[in-house]
């Protein structure tokens, strides 16, 4: 009942915004399972999430060096923190707005009263909040990508056109079919793009700056112990000399 009233919350805002109420109805016997198993699955992978990051963590890490795992918790932060702000915007902003104007579009321009199926409304919550949390997790792949050396600042600078374009293509099949969702969708996707570019561009220079600082200082431990070789191998030869006089 928790879940269910959470789920609910969206219908209530649009409803608040319209200033009536909007019908929501059962179509068929089976809906109620389907409701449920909908229920089931949001919560499931809601509460799996900070779990899911830390196994996957704990299996890469013994493969990352010592700066690498420097940025490993940052990162697994991040993708909580960012699931959860795509699926709080999805919940308190986009599906709000989007029932909103297709209720208001149904009843001021088509003169037809808006029955909601149940299944399909649940559906369309729960798989909005998936998909769009999902989607605010393509930045953080993308600084990684960045950071690892795989993606190049300069050739997603050159592809930014299409970049938008996809990402808007992205927002129209992910929210409801209205023009203003998608835009409040793509337009905080564009800019965690542009943040991306900007994080992934700094934490790569500083990854080339400590590797090239390693480099160097192996180096320097390189020559000295060189130096240190031919030091003993010059003593041991004033004292083969020494020895011989």
């Amino acid at each position: 009942s928790y879940v269910n009233d959470f789920l609910l919350g969206p219908l209530h805002s649009a409803e608040a915004m319209l200033g009536q109420k909007i019908p929501i109805r059962m179509a068929n016997f089976t809906s109620p399972i389907f409701i449920i198993l909908y229920m089931v699955i949001l919560s499931g992978f809601a509460l799996a999430i900070p779990f899911t990051a830390y196994f996957v963590a704990s299996f890469i890490a013994p493969a990352l060096t010592k700066s690498e795992k420097k940025v490993l918790i940052p990162g697994i932060l991040s993708a909580i923190l960012l699931f959860f702000i795509g699926a709080a915007m999805t919940y308190y902003l986009i599906l709000p707005l989007g029932l909103y104007f297709s209720t208001n579009i149904s009843a001021q321009y088509l003169q037809t009263e808006m029955f909601v199926d149940a299944q399909s409304y649940y559906g369309l919550v729960c798989m909005a909040i998936l998909g769009i949390g999902l989607s605010f997790e393509v930045p953080l792949l993308q600084v990684i990508l960045i950071y690892l050396g795989v993606l190049k600042v300069q050739v997603l600078k050159k592809c930014r056109r299409w970049v938008i374009v996809i990402l808007f293509t992205i927002a129209a099949i992910i929210t409801p079919p209205d023009v203003v969702t998608q835009i409040v969708l793509a337009v905080p996707l564009w800019l965690l793009f542009e943040l991306a570019l900007i994080v992934g561009s700094t934490l790569r220079k500083k990854k080339e700056a400590a590797e090239l600082k390693e480099e160097q200082l192996e180096k320097e431990q390189e020559e000295r112990e060189r130096q240190e070789e031919l030091r003993q191998k010059e003593l041991r030869k004033q004292k083969a000399l020494e020895s011989g006089e």
